[in-house]
């Protein structure tokens, strides 16, 4: 008895649905597409993400979609939208918020190891990341490594179109740490291994988070005796 207190009546049924039919037959018509010019994201680069068109119902599923594909841009805080309306045409508007801490990233960490023979070692990492170096949203990024086993790696990320459909990535790399040899249970030598080498990828971004990439690698490998 008490939620039939909150139950409509059969007139006022048949008027809430006459009224979403008249909603789905008078779809908001979107006249113009526009983007909030951002300060650092390049604007061509949000636009190439947008579906959504001018001239032809607002299809809030396509929106969603288009608003995710620019947050994965990855320089953002938050993306909305906004219906404006302009000398009597009704639009869209893509608002952006930047991160105030980019377009520089960077990272430290710190790693302390310690086993049962009394052994400790540490290793403390650096990351740096540089967004938005030109307009089509290219990245440059630095992993530095200190400690028992050292290196440097670095990578430059460069989109192809404004889509971010193809991209490339050529890669550097350095490293350098030391390999025991047991014989029985017990260290007989210790090798210092110091690799350097490099790579170049190709690849297509099939969804926001999805990407297939192929690539090529080469490297040399220089093994130095420390102990035995």
């Amino acid at each position: 008895d008490g939620i039939k207190r909150y139950a409509a009546s059969d007139e006022e049924f048949q008027a809430f649905v006459a009224h979403q039919r008249v909603r789905e037959r008078n779809p908001v018509m979107i006249d113009f597409v526009e983007v909030v010019k951002p300060k650092r994201v390049s604007e061509a680069m949000i636009k190439g993400r947008i579906k959504t068109k001018a001239g032809q119902p607002l299809n809030f599923d396509q929106l969603d979609r288009d608003l995710t594909n620019i947050y994965a841009i990855g320089d953002f805080e938050t993306v909305g939208f906004d219906i404006q309306e302009k000398d009597g045409k009704k639009g869209l508007a893509i608002q952006t918020l930047e991160k105030s801490w980019g377009p520089r990233y960077l990272r430290f960490g710190l790693n302390l190891q310690s086993d049962i023979g009394g052994a400790n070692n540490y290793t403390s990492v650096l990351d740096y990341r540089h967004s938005q170096l030109n307009s089509l949203g290219g990245e440059w990024k630095v992993v530095g490594q200190t400690g028992q086993n050292a290196g440097v790696f670095t990578d430059f990320y460069q989109p192809l179109d404004v889509q971010n459909y193809f991209f490339i990535d050529p890669q550097l790399k350095y490293a350098r740490n030391f390999q025991d040899i047991y014989q029985e249970d017990k260290r007989t030598s210790q090798y210092r291994l110091a690799e350097l080498g490099g790579g170049f990828d190709i690849g297509v971004n099939l969804k926001s988070y999805v990407e297939a990439r192929v690539g090529l690698r080469y490297s040399e490998l220089n093994a130095k005796p420390e102990i035995g």
